[in-house]
């Protein structure tokens, strides 16, 4: 049995992100390990509605409002963990390096460099208005590869079809923007979807070969870790 006291751990932040990502882990690790499998881990699930407020473009207060939460995580052990909201791991830009490595946060930065593939690709960043736009997320891209910009009015559509999945799920509306983003950009190898209602999204649609699902992998390496698979 593992030790109880360093189990894997997620810091989740809304609703219908949260729910997705406990089905999700669950899901992954019951494939691995039989239907009645029920997957460790510790979880914290902050008050969301005042960090959701200032986002994105307050993230340095975002960061001391979330501090004493990755603090909560250390001090319970929960090794490692992840953190269900993709825009916020940018926070820990605004953190002493000393800080961050006391921190066992599943990066996004490893996932990316683990997962990527190898070989130099076409890439397109799907999430928030802020997150395609941003460098940030573009800077944790392996520099082997290269980031393409969508044109604005699909921006648009990507940031809307994630703001409907926020609350309602509408498939149609996630098949007419993945379709369009596959027909419009053939010359784009894997679009990253870098936003958890755009994970709900993808889940209505069939042809996933060209979409890297960056919340799900979050699920898949922190399972993966846990079980030293």
């Amino acid at each position: 049995m593992k030790n109880i006291h360093t189990l894997p751990g997620i810091i989740l932040t809304g609703v219908q992100s949260g729910l997705w990502y406990l089905k999700t882990i669950h899901e992954i690790a019951q494939n691995l390990n039989g239907k009645t499998y029920v997957f460790p881990m510790k979880i914290l699930q902050l008050p969301f509605e005042e960090i959701n407020a200032i986002l994105p473009y307050k993230l340095n207060e975002a960061s001391k409002m979330l501090a004493p939460y990755f603090e909560e995580m250390k001090t319970i052990k929960a090794q490692p963990f992840i953190l269900a909201n993709i825009t916020l791991h940018e926070v820990f830009n605004f953190y002493e390096p000393d800080f961050y490595k006391e921190i066992k946060l599943l990066s996004i930065d490893e996932i990316l460099l683990r997962k990527l593939p190898v070989s130099p690709k076409k890439l397109a960043i799907l999430g928030t208005t802020y997150t395609m736009n941003s460098g940030y997320f573009q800077s944790l891209i392996p520099k082997n590869h290269e980031v393409f910009s969508l044109d604005k009015k699909l921006q648009e559509k990507v940031d809307d079809l994630r703001l409907s999945f926020n609350y309602n799920t509408d498939c149609k509306q996630a098949h007419l923007v993945f379709n369009e983003l596959l027909n419009t950009h053939p010359e784009v190898d894997l679009f990253i979807i870098s936003c958890t209602e755009l994970a709900l999204a993808l889940e209505c649609f069939e042809n996933k070969t060209r979409f890297f699902n960056l919340p799900q992998l979050q699920c898949e390496m922190l399972i993966a870790k846990h079980l030293k698979t």
